[in-house]
């Protein structure tokens, strides 16, 4: 194989320094052969073990495996998250946009600086029997159409969350609708927590592969 024959070359009867270099660059220009191909399998007796050359190997493979993890994970998020705009941003500007993303939810919920959720205090107002029937439902229908326009429906499916009508709004107790706002909030929120985690540490990865084969 063309490909096996030139790393072979590349670091046939040469010091370490000069052979973990070589490794590196032939890494970079070819990384799909790299991820087809082991290697560890291929190199283990041109190799010393535990050498920098070895360690750079082994630490790609890991930085490799995590990184095609975290896309099989991010590609279940693609299919519920329909938005183009988003997926055409960088990935710095992806988790500035989810960070943005769940700094809105937060607000539609009152809470975006802190202070109770929106459910808490709808809570409190039901509990007061002091208020205006349709001035409180009107907003509540404001809130869960801002929630859906920004998450979109197919968040809601994923979550098994209801998708519920005006109609069925309005005939629901005061318990059931604390109870789907809570419902909301808890699931949609943990999600965002975690997407955002999932996207911050894919970037790491990323720099992190960037740095092990940064020629140096």
């Amino acid at each position: 194989m063309e490909q096996q024959k030139k790393l072979f070359e590349l670091i046939k009867e040469i010091n370490e320094n000069e052979k973990s270099l070589k490794l590196k660059l032939f890494l970079k220009e070819n990384i799909d052969f790299a991820i087809n191909n082991n290697l560890k399998q291929i190199l283990q007796d041109k190799i010393l073990y535990n050498s920098e050359s070895w360690n750079i190997i082994i630490n790609f493979y890991d930085l490799i495996n995590k990184k095609i993890n975290i896309i099989f994970l991010l590609k279940k998020w693609k299919d519920i998250y329909i938005n183009d705009f988003f997926w055409n941003l960088s990935t710095v500007n992806q988790i500035e946009f989810l960070n943005n993303l769940k700094i809105i939810f937060l607000s539609i919920y009152d809470c975006s600086q802190g202070g109770n959720v929106y459910h808490i205090k709808l809570m409190q107002i039901f509990n007061s029997n002091n208020y205006n029937y349709y001035q409180i439902m009107e907003d509540i229908e404001d809130r869960l159409k801002r929630i859906l326009d920004l998450v979109g429906p197919q968040i809601f499916e994923f979550l098994k969350l209801p998708l519920i009508t005006v109609q069925i709004l309005y005939k629901l107790s005061n318990d059931e609708i604390i109870k789907y706002f809570t419902a909301i909030f808890n699931n949609i929120h943990q999600l965002l927590k975690e997407i955002i985690i999932l996207f911050e540490t894919f970037n790491l990865t990323c720099d992190e592969l960037n740095n092990l084969l940064e020629l140096n």
